[in-house]
């Protein structure tokens, strides 16, 4: 069973929005993963973007 939620927790890195949504916090930003009779609540953020990368510059012909 650790196997089964470990596998299931480490999935969300690539699919965050696996979970559904806890009944109990409609609003939060709380999703819920069902793995066999366990229940693993988690939070989840959209990530925000960030400006630390710079704008790419074009030149142009003189």
């Amino acid at each position: 069973m650790v196997r089964r939620i470990r596998t299931s927790v480490l999935r969300l890195e690539d699919f965050p929005q696996s979970g559904r949504v806890v009944p109990e916090l409609p609003e939060g930003p709380y999703c819920a993963l069902l793995v066999g009779p366990c229940r693993v609540v988690y939070r989840y953020v959209e990530a925000q973007p960030h400006n630390s990368t710079p704008t790419p510059t074009f030149l142009s012909r003189k």
